[in-house]
């Protein structure tokens, strides 16, 4: 399969986040609004889709969870309601140093097949991505973006977050999409800034009216499909 593949390099930035367990999207949302700081809706709420990669002992996993300072994560990212990524798909890697990221990504010109070997054959000839990469897990949620007028901060909120197992004997075999059976109620609030203001980020996060704690999606959707 042939695809003209462009990769984009994003500048390192942080990401604290925010679990909000037992409050509506609509009251996370105002608390947003009323942030002293002027905190805006950017764009329309959008849909996002991802596919999740791991080594076959599930390392990044095991990283994730363990908290390693420098971990990394592969995944297939489209937006918009179709459940099989179609072109204008991004395969992205993120390698993260405690809380400070990078990510670059892959842009796939040409639409994916509906089956993973094929999936699988393209990003393979991605020089920078492992070979030995499969993917684990799906996942959809819906998301809300603000930011400041100065453009230094931003917050996004993600809700409807569901989750679907990604199982070996699927791989090479055609699969039209994803259902996402398992839901996870949760809203994840992510504050985003570049690595230059982060002396600056103290009073937003003590204004914000949630408790700062890790979480991963990745992690979350394994622990729910594989090891609930």
């Amino acid at each position: 399969m042939s695809s003209s593949l462009q990769m984009e390099n994003k500048p390192r930035r942080f990401e604290r986040k925010f679990r909000v367990e037992h409050l509506s999207p609509e009251a996370v949302s105002q608390a947003v609004k009323m942030l002293p700081w002027g905190f805006r809706p950017l764009f329309p709420d959008r849909r996002i889709n991802n596919i999740y990669f791991d080594t076959p002992a599930m390392d990044f996993y095991h990283q994730n969870g363990a908290g390693d300072i420098h971990r990394k994560k592969y995944r297939l990212r489209w937006y918009g309601e179709d459940h099989w990524p179609q072109a204008g798909a991004y395969f992205e890697v993120k390698e993260r140093n405690h809380e400070l990221g990078d990510k670059s990504s892959y842009l796939l010109q040409a639409a994916a097949p509906g089956n993973f070997k094929g999936l699988l054959e393209q990003l393979r000839a991605i020089p920078e991505i492992p070979g030995f990469l499969q993917p684990i897990l799906a996942n959809t949620y819906i998301r809300s973006y603000f930011g400041t007028p100065s453009g230094a901060f931003r917050i996004t909120i993600d809700r409807d977050q569901r989750f679907e197992g990604i199982f070996h004997q699927h791989l090479g075999k055609p699969l039209a999409g994803f259902t996402f059976p398992t839901p996870d109620p949760a809203c994840i609030v992510e504050l985003k800034y570049p690595a230059s203001q982060d002396e600056a980020i103290d009073p937003i996060v003590q204004n914000l009216p949630f408790r700062l704690q890790k979480n991963s999606k990745y992690v979350q959707g394994v622990d729910l499909l594989y090891r609930s």
